[in-house]
């Protein structure tokens, strides 16, 4: 086993008791909060994953969110899968996503358009500061990323 650290998943309390005896048999902590929904934890989460519960909830194709606290090699993190065209689709937001978040937020209050336009065009270029097709090449802003993302020190 690795990483463990506190996960919880959270669903619908319609969708629980509708798989009450399937979702309990996983034995899971389950406790139910007040704007109707039911809260699954497990303190000891194998890198912020509760396997067996997400593979259950993508069968019965119910939506889900979950967060995870930090471990000693992954950032904190938001899951949140929702249903859209028929499929179950999932977005991930770790920590470290948050506050890029917020800026995007913060630029869309702006009251110009072409002043939003700019702050998202700036944000996206500070995240990803080269062309795809720079990876192959030996562009020293790709490389410096490459190694950013994967903490290899320089």
């Amino acid at each position: 086993m690795g990483d463990r650290t506190y996960c919880e998943i959270i669903i619908h309390e319609e969708d629980y008791k509708r798989n009450k005896e399937k979702l309990d048999s996983l034995g899971y902590e389950i406790k139910e909060l007040k704007d109707n929904k039911v809260v699954f934890i497990d303190y000891e989460a194998n890198y912020g994953d509760i396997d067996d519960l997400e593979v259950l909830l993508d069968e019965l194709n119910l939506e889900y969110n979950k967060s995870w606290d930090k471990g000693d090699e992954y950032l904190a993190g938001s899951y949140y899968c929702r249903r859209r065209r028929g499929k179950l689709r999932s977005y991930r937001i770790d920590s470290s996503e948050e506050s890029i978040l917020e800026e995007i937020i913060e630029a869309l209050k702006l009251e110009d358009p072409i002043k939003i336009k700019k702050a998202l065009q700036d944000k996206i270029k500070e995240l990803q500061p080269f062309e795809p097709g720079d990876l192959t090449s030996n562009d020293p802003k790709a490389i410096k990323f490459v190694k950013k993302i994967s903490k290899i020190k320089e």
